[in-house]
Parts: structure tokens; C-alpha cells; sequence
């Protein structure tokens, strides 16, 4: 929305990706250019209802990626995708090769 006569009084509409699918946040603020809503003592609280729980595997699936080290003593960012020795949470783990 721009400052022209004809954004006047929009309703102003936030909108969320989750998993892909667009969710809009029904809020009944008015677009008022160069308006600020709420102040650092008071600010306005935009209230969510938020339900996308994910799968505790997916949960599981990204700490498989935290704190993986080469025996050099290098730190990974991720799980390796390569055939090796490596250390994983203080024990040492074997990534084969996929046949």
C-alpha cells in the first residue's frame, strides 16, 4: 500500500507460509500511512493462534545434524553425506557407502 487518497482506511492483511500452504491472519487494522500502532511501553500484540506442530521426527531429523566432527577435530555443519569415521554426540559413528 502506498500514501495515495486511495489506500485510505485499507484493511491491512498478514499472511503466513506454513509447510508450503498460505494461512491469512484476520486482523481488522486500518492501513493510515506513515501510522505506528502500539509504542515501546505499550506495544500492540498481534494475537496468533499458531497450530502447526511439527512431527517429533522432524524434530529428531534436525538434531541428526548438530555436532558432527571429522576425527581431525573439524566441525561439520550437517551430517555427512560421505563414507567415513566420524564423531557424533562424544561417539564415534561410520557412515558407509549407499549400494
Amino acid at each position: 500500500m502506498g500514501s495515495s487518497e486511495d489506500d485510505s482506511q485499507k484493511k491491512m492483511e498478514l499472511r503466513v507460509w506454513v509447510d508450503g500452504e498460505e494461512y491469512t491472519v484476520d486482523n481488522s487494522l486500518s492501513f493510515i500511512s506513515d501510522a505506528a500502532y502500539g509504542t515501546l511501553d505499550e506495544p500492540y500484540v498481534l494475537d496468533i493462534d499458531a497450530t502447526a506442530i511439527r512431527s517429533i521426527a522432524a524434530a529428531a531429523a534436525a538434531d541428526d545434524d548438530a555436532d558432527w566432527w571429522t576425527l581431525q577435530g573439524i566441525k561439520i555443519g550437517r551430517k555427512p553425506t560421505q563414507p567415513g569415521v566420524y564423531i557424533h554426540k562424544g561417539q564415534t559413528v561410520t557412515i558407509k557407502r549407499k549400494r
